[in-house]
């Protein structure tokens, strides 16, 4: 009884919260800004929305503009006249409840119903409206937060389930199975499990940031520009989708209506699941190192585009590298050192960068030394300047320079560092009273 009240209390909130005028506007505000979870998000709806397409729960229009906008065929359903008011006039809208959808059964090819489950305690009753109204054959996509984020994180972070204790700050976390088995006996197969948006609400993160808050604030605020979203979601697409669900906060779900129901066979799902926190960082760590050339030649894409988008994109993977210096090796410096050289000039034999990247190699060379690249030039001098300017801070132990937060990649290539620190006027790293040191 007391866990159908709570329910009641947070379904009750949440359906006025969104009903009232001033919370439409802020909502509309906030999510309308770019981030990383939504251009996710948009990227991967539009690639499996076909047909005639359910937006249940769709706010004040974040993905139904953008699916109208490639020309696909949208109709919006959402609780809040106030929301449904901001969507972009150009398709159906209609204000209804996704817990009792106003549409006969297998209307729809796809069910996109993304922000919607994780709000409620009811969610499985939700996902029976949804899959009644959905064609055999059809899609549904959602996403939902990860249980084995949340009891991975219980690990280092005890106290973390009082977050979300009260009905404003509720979420559904649920494992892969257990969303797997709900949709199994629903007559629904996943197909996919993405996560994703590993920067947001990620308690890992917030643990290697330990106590300082503005570490963590300079991060997002590096990140609110739209060069840095769109490097990072490369990383994520390319690289970080592949990580075990738990690594992030959320996982995105691909999954279709089929006649017969599944089978209790889970190989079919494409994911690498993890059992533990300690398997799921070998398992991440296995994954950068698989596709060390991949995260390098991204970063090396970037260099291209424009001087002021390396530079911020620059800024925010910098910031990135110290924070996860002593977990994962992300820094261009430390992959590239790790990259064999005939598959670098393979790649680039076969034209996959963008500007004049084939210009600076010239293939003179078959033993080409990547290290010799501009950008990562570039980034040897400043990991070389970080770490001299307060190598006079470090203990007497000269070579645990953990303290300077300098990645491990730039330490390992201690010739080519020495070389740019000799050819360097020291007043450029010494104050005048360490001069000599």
């Amino acid at each position: 009884m007391l866990e159908t009240q709570w329910s009641q209390k947070i379904r009750q909130f949440k359906r006025s919260a969104w009903r009232h005028v001033p919370s439409a506007k802020w909502y509309h505000k906030t999510v309308d800004k770019p981030s990383v979870g939504t251009e996710r998000e948009k990227k991967i709806i539009s690639r499996y929305a076909k047909g005639l397409i359910l937006d249940a729960g769709a706010g004040s229009g974040r993905i139904t503009n953008h699916l109208r906008t490639l020309n696909k065929s949208v109709i919006a359903l959402d609780i809040s006249v106030e929301m449904l008011a901001r969507q972009v006039e150009c398709g159906s809208n209609i204000c209804g409840d996704v817990e009792a959808l106003p549409f006969k059964n297998e209307t729809f090819d796809t069910v996109n119903a993304t922000w919607v489950l994780v709000h409620f305690p009811n969610w499985k009753e939700i996902v029976r409206e949804l899959v009644r109204v959905l064609k055999i054959g059809g899609t549904i996509l959602f996403e939902m937060s990860s249980k084995e984020h949340l009891n991975w994180a219980k690990e280092i972070l005890p106290d973390i389930e009082k977050k979300y204790s009260s009905a404003q700050a509720y979420e559904s976390f649920e494992t892969v199975d257990e969303i797997y088995e709900e949709l199994r006996i629903n007559g629904v197969r996943i197909d996919q499990v993405i996560p994703y948006d590993f920067l947001n609400s990620n308690e890992f993160l917030k643990f290697l940031c330990g106590q300082n808050e503005s570490c963590e604030k300079q991060l997002f605020n590096l990140l609110s520009t739209a060069e840095a979203i769109d490097f990072w979601c490369r990383i994520e697409e390319d690289i970080l989708s592949s990580f075990p669900p738990g690594m992030s906060h959320k996982n995105f779900f691909i999954a279709n209506k089929i006649q017969m129901v599944p089978l209790l066979d889970r190989n079919y799902v494409n994911v690498n699941m993890a059992t533990n926190l300690n398997e799921a960082a070998r398992l991440a760590m296995k994954i950068i190192g698989q596709k060390k050339e991949q995260l390098l030649l991204i970063y090396l894409d970037v260099h291209y585009y424009s001087t002021l988008y390396s530079k911020r994109v620059r800024r925010f993977h910098r910031k990135l590298t110290e924070i996860f210096s002593q977990f994962l090796p992300i820094d261009p410096i430390s992959i590239a050192s790790q990259c064999k050289k005939e598959t670098l000039l393979s790649e680039l034999k076969q034209g996959h960068y963008h500007g004049n990247f084939k210009k600076d190699y010239a293939y003179e060379d078959e033993n080409i030394n990547i290290l010799r690249h501009v950008s990562l030039k570039e980034e040897f001098s400043y990991w070389a300047e970080k770490l001299v300017t307060t190598w006079h801070e470090t203990p007497p132990n000269k070579t645990d320079i953990s303290i300077c937060d300098v990645p491990f990649g730039p330490i390992m290539e201690y010739e080519l560092m020495k070389e740019i620190i000799l050819q360097t006027p020291s007043s450029v790293y010494f104050a005048l009273d360490n001069e000599g040191q």
